[in-house]
C-alpha cells in the first residue's frame, strides 16, 4: 500500500533518515533535498512481499520503521539470507540494471518504507552529472561491501554432508 507523507516535519524526517543510509550521506544539503522530493512512502503488513524473487526490479527501498527480511529459494526451501531493519537499503541493483530481482523480501511484523523509483533516481542523476558521479560511487561502494560481506559468509560456510 502507498501513501505519500503530507504533514508538516516530514520532510525533515525523510531527509534525515536518507542521511544515514550509505548511498546518500555524504551529499550536501542541496542534494539530498533533491532526493528527499522524490521519495514515497510505504507501508507493509506482516508476512506481505514487498519484492518477489526473479520479479522486476525498478526501486531502491530504505526502511524507516520495522524488519524485513530477505530470502531465496533453494529448490524446494526459503532459506534466510538476512533480515534488514531502519536506515538499511535493498533494491539497489534494480537502479543499475533491469534484470530480474535475486531474492524476496517481505515484512517481518508491520513495516514502514522509503521507495525511490529507478525512473526518479535516473532523472535526477541525469540532470546533474556531479551529482551523479557521486551517488553512483556511493552506490558501487555499498555493492561492494554486500559482495565482500557475501564472500566472506561463503568461506566461512561449511556445509555438512552425510553419505
Amino acid at each position: 500500500m502507498i501513501y505519500f507523507l503530507s504533514r508538516k516535519g516530514d520532510y525533515c524526517m525523510k531527509k534525515e533518515l536518507l542521511r544515514n543510509v550509505n548511498v546518500f550521506k555524504d551529499l550536501k544539503e542541496g542534494e539530498l533535498k533533491v532526493f528527499s522530493k522524490i521519495v514515497t512512502s510505504e507501508k507493509y503488513k506482516d508476512g506481505e512481499i514487498i519484492i518477489e524473487e526473479g520479479g522486476e526490479g525498478d526501486s531502491l527501498y530504505i526502511v524507516e520503521e520495522g524488519v524485513v527480511l530477505v530470502s531465496k529459494l533453494e529448490g524446494e526451501i526459503r532459506a534466510e539470507i538476512v533480515t534488514l531493519s531502519r536506515g538499511e537499503q535493498f533494491g539497489e541493483m534494480s537502479l543499475l540494471e533491469d534484470a530480474r530481482t535475486s531474492a524476496r523480501v517481505s515484512a517481518k511484523g508491520d513495516v514502514k518504507l522509503l521507495r525511490i523509483s529507478r525512473d526518479d533516481f535516473t532523472r535526477v542523476l541525469s540532470a546533474n552529472d556531479a551529482l551523479s558521479a557521486k551517488v553512483y560511487h556511493a552506490l558501487a561502494l555499498s555493492l561492494s561491501r554486500r559482495l565482500r560481506h557475501t564472500s566472506d559468509d561463503l568461506v566461512t560456510w561449511k556445509p555438512s554432508f552425510e553419505f
